[in-house]
């Protein structure tokens, strides 16, 4: 028979040992042709009762349960991240390459901004610095020239030389900020490659059906998800309470599993030899999962899958209750073609507890006795085996309308945090907290200081440039309007006059590229000190009675949680809360569903999986009547959310190395829980009353029988139950031993495990 596991609880019966009854010393004939049944049989058989010689499957079956999912592809980071923003929610449709979140970058936005204004300083310095130095070089080429005019072989000397090390200078120096800029922008490179990494993208293109909850922290510690996206082509069987450190059935020869009342083979999905080391080095280890090598999955299906170490092809077999022992030998009694019973020598094989493999010894077809002490029913209403989809449901009053979508709100500044609004629903514009800035007067003043510091250090500069170039303006002047013949043939009238007025413009010119350089650093310099005095400024005055650094709400949503008390220290970027907010597609709300235990409710068993079909119903208040049971209003819906499990772990190679994961729980770890997308509008008041049905077991196309054509009776031996119908074979009917699924709740059918197929007729 079937041993079947189902989280920690065998419901089924126990396999147990073939029944051996021992014949009295006294009895005679063992090595007969015919034999009467013993006596002794008689009084504990309610009627002379023979079974066919069929084949069937027999052995030790194990069995485990599964259900159908998709592939999820996860959304990750190997270290701890904070989240600036997620931009999916479940039910969302993304596409490969979308991007799913971005992380907190305030620190390296800030240093990329600070290293920008480096390099755009080393530039001006470096454009100042060769500009000048351009000029400086035009300018003693004049004087070069004076010299060649002098014919002063020592002045030419001495004048080409100092033109040779201001080049010299000129390069080194430009070098040395080359070098410096190409630094800065190697370490803005590396932040830049930092910035994209912190922004997550989807892996393939497919549904969101996970989200990380956001409500309590923005903070994801290394290798939990933050998405999943399911690939709904890619489906296969999921075991129940297997993993990959917990799986015996690896080396059985036969495996399978049912579908559309086929039997079909079933393969392991296999992981790599370093996925497993890895996993089992880390204790992390995924579900077993399974593929079918025919036909197509239903997703959100259970299905069950049969394991038996030798081969699963029919053999001959008989019922254990057919077989007797004496003197080392097995035999049964045959019903022989004159009504008589022939005692039968046989060769055993394996057994599965209920029938055993007969190896030699009978023919199929051939009627045996076996001891029955159950008693026909008398009526005769027959049942013809079909298959039919077997449905068990839980139910739960916990359903709420979901806020998939998250906006995540952080402090800008370091101070004392001060709530200004409470959990619950949040309108766009409402204030939201405020804090107080640690920054004291002095270091407001300070920043003021320096900025007024700056202005009149700029006006004294460009006072004194403007001074500067009056002079030089008036000496070209002068030098426009002196001759060559003024200069005569004196030496010193010559060096001081002759190309003056080229020689004053390099000057004017080097005193208007330092100006615009000053001009150009002391705006950018401004610029960053100003908006760093408005920074420490923020939070160190008062309106309203709260500091002036308020954050509001951008949206209509709802905060499910403040994770700061009142006048709490925080440092600036610390997760203040979340707001959760709702986006339903037209005529199809979201809910989140809560599957708890109450009184009067079906024990949960289990919770919604993914492409599940629920159905929700307002139960209006009234007197019961038939009017009031038609004026009742359902909704159908399908799920399109998994909850969290910290214990399901996936399994994959990213970047040529083996990782694991798993998403944790969706609030509070409730185990039970998840999103729905209905097909319908649906309000807070039609929630104020309702019962959702959630299929807690759905096997699709199985053996299901009516509940009463399903009889018991207790071993013996073993003192455990045994499950037979009335089957009929030919004109007669004979107790079929069966394996049942065993039901928590009363659905009026039994599922069969194994014993019957289709078309055969029992009684009901």
């Amino acid at each position: 028979m079937i041993k079947l596991f189902k989280k920690n609880k065998i419901v089924s019966t126990i396999l147990v040992a073939v029944q051996i009854t021992v014949l009295l010393a006294g009895l005679s004939g063992c090595g007969k042709a015919s034999a009467d049944i013993p006596e002794l049989i008689e009084p504990s058989t309610i009627a002379t009762a023979y079974r066919p010689v069929s084949k069937r499957t027999v052995g030790k079956i194990e069995m485990i349960y599964g259900h159908v999912v998709p592939k999820e592809y996860p959304v990750y980071s190997d270290k701890t991240v904070s989240l600036s923003e997620i931009l999916v929610s479940v039910g969302d449709y993304v596409e490969a390459g979308q991007v799913i979140a971005r992380v907190n970058t305030a620190v390296l936005d800030e240093r990329a901004a600070s290293i920008n204004a480096q390099i755009a300083s080393l530039n001006r310095m470096r454009s100042n610095k060769k500009n000048i130095s351009d000029k400086s070089i035009e300018k003693m080429g004049y004087e070069l020239k004076i010299e060649e005019y002098l014919q002063n072989e020592e002045g030419i000397k001495t004048k080409t030389k100092e033109i040779a090390v201001e080049r010299e200078n000129q390069r080194y120096n430009l070098a040395v900020y080359d070098a410096d800029i190409s630094s800065l922008k190697s370490e803005l490179a590396e932040i830049t490659e930092q910035q994209s990494n912190n922004e997550f993208v989807a892996p393939i293109s497919g549904p969101v059906v996970y989200v990380r909850d956001l409500t309590e922290s923005n903070e994801i510690p290394g290798n939990q998800n933050i998405v999943t996206i399911a690939d709904y082509d890619d489906l296969y069987i999921e075991a129940e309470d297997k993993n990959i450190n917990k799986y015996e059935f690896e080396n059985y020869k036969s495996k399978w599993t049912y579908l559309n009342g086929k039997k079909v083979e079933i393969d392991e999905r296999n992981y790599s030899n370093e996925e497993v080391s890895y996993a089992l080095s880390v204790q992390m280890n995924p579900p077993m999962a399974f593929d079918v090598k025919e036909g197509q999955l239903i997703m959100g299906t259970d299905m069950p899958m049969y394991f038996l170490e030798g081969d699963d092809a029919p053999q001959l077999a008989v019922g254990n209750d057919s077989i007797y022992r004496d003197s080392g030998e097995n035999f049964v009694y045959v019903k022989g073609p004159d009504g008589k019973n022939e005692k039968r020598i046989i060769e055993l094989g394996v057994t599965d507890g209920l029938y055993t493999e007969v190896i030699s010894g009978l023919e199929e077809g051939e009627l045996v006795f076996y001891n029955n002490r159950a008693m026909i029913p008398s009526s005769q209403d027959i049942y013809e085996v079909e298959l039919s989809d077997y449905v068990e449901e839980c139910t739960s009053k916990i359903v709420d309308l979901a806020y998939p979508k998250y906006e995540i709100y952080t402090s800008e500044i370091s101070g004392d945090f001060s709530r200004i609004a409470n959990t619950g629903m949040a309108s766009a514009g409402d204030a939201l907290f405020s804090v107080d800035s640690n920054a004291g007067k002095g270091d407001v003043e300070e920043a003021r200081l320096t900025i007024e510091n700056l202005d009149k250090t700029r006006q004294e500069a460009s006072d004194t440039y403007n001074k500067n170039r009056a002079e030089l303006e008036e000496i070209l002047k002068g030098a426009e309007m002196f001759t060559a013949e003024d200069m005569g043939t004196s030496t010193d009238a010559i060096y001081e006059n002759m190309y003056l007025a080229e020689r004053t413009k390099c000057d004017i010119d080097t005193l208007d590229i330092q100006e615009s350089y000053e001009k150009a650093e002391y705006n950018a310099t401004r610029s960053i000190k100003m908006e760093e005095y408005e920074k420490i400024r923020i939070g160190t005055t008062y309106v309203d009675g709260h500091s002036d650094y308020v954050e509001s709400a951008v949206r209509d949503g709802k905060i499910a949680a403040i994770v700061h008390d009142n006048d709490a220290k925080i440092e600036k970027g610390s997760y203040v809360l979340t707001e959760s907010y709702r986006n339903d597609k037209p005529n199809h709300t979201k809910l989140l569903a809560i599957i708890s235990e109450e009184p009067g409710l079906v024990s949960p068993i289990n919770t919604a999986y993914l492409g599940q079909k629920v159905t929700l119903v307002n139960k209006q208040e009234g007197d019961g009547s038939a009017e009031d049971v038609k004026n009742l209003k359902t909704w159908t819906g399908t799920c399109i959310g998994i909850n969290g499990n910290k214990n399901r772990f996936m399994l994959f190679t990213d970047d040529d190395r083996p990782h694991v994961t798993f998403s944790a729980p969706f609030n509070k770890n409730v185990e039970y829980q998840c999103i729905l997308e209905m097909d319908g509008e649906i309000t807070e008041t039609d929630l104020l009353r309702n019962e959702l049905t959630i299929p807690a077991r759905e096997m699709r196309q199985v053996v299901a029988v009516p509940m009463k054509a399903v009889k018991s009776e207790v071993d013996q031996l073993t003192q455990k139950e045994k499950h037979f119908v009335w089957k009929l074979e030919g004109e007669e009917y004979v107790k079929e031993y069966v394996i049942v699924y065993d039901s928590i709740s009363a659905t009026g059918t039994k599922y069969i495990l194994s014993g019957l197929e289709v078309g055969d007729k029992i009684l009901k």
